[in-house]
C-alpha cells in the first residue's frame, strides 16, 4: 500500500466518525427539544428533505425549519410540560461514504420513547424504526442533506 491508499483509508475512517457523531448529536439534540440546533446540522443549500414517520415530506431548508420550528417548536413559542419527554436510542449504525468524499449514506436502528401530550392527556409509548439518512460534506464539514425515519 502506498501512501496516497494510506491517505485516502484514514480520511475515509475520519468521516466515517465524523458522521456518526453528528448523528449522535442530532439525537442529542431531539431529546432535548433543541429544535433550533438540529436545523443547524442541514445544509443550507443541498438539503433534499427530512421524513419523519407519518409527518409528512419537508423539502429543502424551507421543510428542515416547518418541521422542527414550526412543527415542534411551536415557532419557538411552545411551553411543552416539564414530563414531556424523548429518547432516541441509535443503534447498529452503518456508514458508506463515496469514493469521492463528499456524499455518504447511513442506516441505524432507534428505539425511541416519548412521553407527550395527547389532546388533553398525556401519552407514553415506545416506537421502533430506522434512519436511513444522507450526508454531504461542506467546507470540510459533513451536515445532513436528507433525514428519514419510519
Amino acid at each position: 500500500m502506498n501512501l496516497e491508499e494510506l491517505e485516502k483509508r484514514v480520511q475515509m475512517a475520519e468521516d466515517i466518525q465524523e458522521i456518526e457523531h453528528l448523528q449522535k448529536i442530532y439525537g442529542y439534540y431531539f431529546d432535548n427539544n433543541m429544535w433550533a440546533d438540529i436545523i443547524e446540522l442541514f445544509s443550507e443549500t443541498q438539503t433534499e428533505s427530512v421524513e419523519i414517520a407519518d409527518h409528512g415530506v419537508f423539502k429543502g431548508m424551507a421543510g428542515v425549519r416547518k418541521i422542527y420550528w414550526d412543527m415542534f417548536a411551536g415557532g419557538g413559542n411552545r411551553q411543552n410540560p416539564p414530563w414531556m419527554q424523548f429518547m432516541v436510542m441509535q443503534i447498529g449504525g452503518v456508514v458508506h461514504v463515496s469514493p469521492d468524499g463528499t456524499t455518504a449514506e447511513g442506516r441505524w436502528q432507534t428505539w425511541l420513547m416519548e412521553a407527550k401530550p395527547y389532546g388533553a392527556y398525556p401519552r407514553q409509548e415506545w416506537l421502533h424504526g430506522y434512519y436511513e439518512n444522507r450526508y454531504v460534506k461542506e467546507n470540510g464539514r459533513w451536515l445532513f442533506s436528507k433525514l428519514y425515519w419510519n
